[in-house]
């Protein structure tokens, strides 16, 4: 008997990539398996469209966008199936490839996450034979990217992470190291996962049989505000989760501070954002790290990760405006002088310099000083408007870091309250047990 299989496919406002993505799963020559739609709150009329056309497919509908990672968790945590294969909605997978990524789980039994080969729509160019996380910042690497297909990536192969866009988990996984991380909105949460199952000894491995067309970015535009800024927070809380404290205060936190340096705008305010929600969600962060790991992180590592942070949230913000020590070069270099004429030629130099000043008195500075002192003076007026530029956006930094501060102390404490309310709740059942055991003791003789 073949195992179960459960297909799910997140969906958020991609009924244009549906028909596609949906006849290519339903076309599939697997035959154990179930399909679900898990839409995140849709307003495109999705949902309707996948009862009315593909009325074989179970539609579950989420009241609000959880994300990739808590939409997909709505799925697996009811899952009865042996395994689960995950389909973004602008992805059509070949014939084979459910049949092709099982077999590989029937083939080694510590396979836990399969992976398939993705290619732009229409072609053999390869988008992604497995993915890698570039240290020390965390970047992500595709495998094979823009390769057109010549049979190089033909074994199957152990891999960092495979793409969220298409791949498969074995249910038995999910009970060994949980659910994704709905912390990860979107992007790192396929990364997480492959992460902790790779560390509690499971293989994640690419199936080069087994491909997709995936047309990458339909929900997220590729280099939009949302999309740098999403990469980029989820990235921070990949690499706070992950990577040792040591790693992060010696490698990374360099690291990024040469990478801010050589930013777009953009890129940027995306950085500095990413670093502000990390900083205001690092005592939850380090909280799932505590969970998953069993390792207990020190009040010294934690002030030293949320410094480093800090200090890149300052850089971000600084980045761009002149300092002082700038402002006064640009406005000595503002105010134009006249300078004298020189001649270096020997015995006669001061007498041609002497006559070109003369002729110049005559002939040019009736017109050039008029000339010159406008210029000095739109000069002055730009450089003003220049410094009370930089003293403005100085006032909204300084602002805003006071209230990253006051955020931060909240955060913090909101975060011990709810330890302490979860401590108090945890003794008051059992205070409950203790209540009724004593209640079901039978009365004395």
């Amino acid at each position: 008997m073949n195992p179960t299989v459960t297909c799910i496919v997140l969906n958020w406002n991609s009924r244009d990539f549906l028909e596609d993505c949906l006849s290519s799963l339903l076309a599939s020559d697997y035959d154990d398996a179930e399909y679900v739609v898990i839409d995140n709150a849709s307003t495109d009329g999705s949902v309707e469209f996948v009862s009315q056309r593909f009325p074989s497919v179970k539609v579950i509908r989420n009241e609000t966008n959880l994300g990739f990672a808590g939409g997909n968790n709505v799925g697996l945590q009811e899952l009865a199936s042996d395994f689960a294969v995950l389909i973004n909605p602008d992805a059509i997978v070949n014939t084979g490839l459910v049949s092709d990524l099982v077999g590989s789980f029937r083939a080694d039994d510590q396979i836990g996450i399969a992976g398939c080969k993705t290619y732009y729509p229409g072609s053999k160019r390869i988008q992604h034979a497995g993915g890698y996380i570039e240290y020390p910042r965390g970047a992500p690497g595709h495998i094979g990217l823009d390769e057109l297909d010549e049979g190089q990536y033909e074994q199957l192969a152990d891999v960092e992470y495979v793409t969220g866009a298409v791949f498969a988990i074995r249910r038995r996984l999910l009970d060994d190291v949980g659910l994704f991380d709905p912390g990860y909105f979107l992007y790192y949460e396929e990364a997480d996962l492959c992460f902790r199952a790779r560390k509690a000894g499971y293989r994640v491995v690419l199936i080069p049989s087994a491909g997709a067309e995936h047309i990458e970015s339909a929900v997220a535009r590729k280099g939009s505000r949302f999309f740098h800024n999403q990469l980029h927070t989820s990235r921070w809380r990949y690499l706070v989760k992950h990577y040792s404290v040591e790693g992060l205060i010696e490698d990374t936190f360099p690291a990024e501070r040469i990478w801010l340096s050589k930013l777009d705008p953009v890129v940027r305010s995306a950085a500095s954002y990413a670093y502000r929600n990390t900083i205001l969600n690092l005592p939850s962060i380090l909280a799932w790290r505590e969970m998953e790991t069993k390792e207990r992180i020190s009040e010294s590592q934690r002030a030293a990760v949320k410094e480093g942070l800090d200090d890149l949230r300052i850089a971000a913000l600084n980045q761009g405006i002149p300092t002082a020590e700038e402002l006064a070069r640009i406005s000595d270099l503002a105010d134009i002088h006249e300078k004298p004429f020189r001649s270096n030629l020997p015995i006669i130099g001061s007498v041609v310099a002497g006559l070109r000043d003369i002729w110049s008195n005559v002939a040019a500075k009736p017109f050039v000083r008029p000339l010159l002192n406008q210029q000095k003076a739109v000069n002055r007026g730009n450089i003003e408007r220049l410094a009370y530029s930089v003293e403005q956006r100085s006032e909204k930094r300084q602002t805003q870091l006071e209230r990253d501060r006051l955020l931060s102390g909240l955060a913090t404490d909101m975060h011990r309250l709810n330890k302490t309310v979860t401590r108090l709740s945890s003794r008051l059942d059992q205070l409950d047990r203790v209540n009724l055991d004593e209640d079901d003791d039978p009365a004395p003789h």
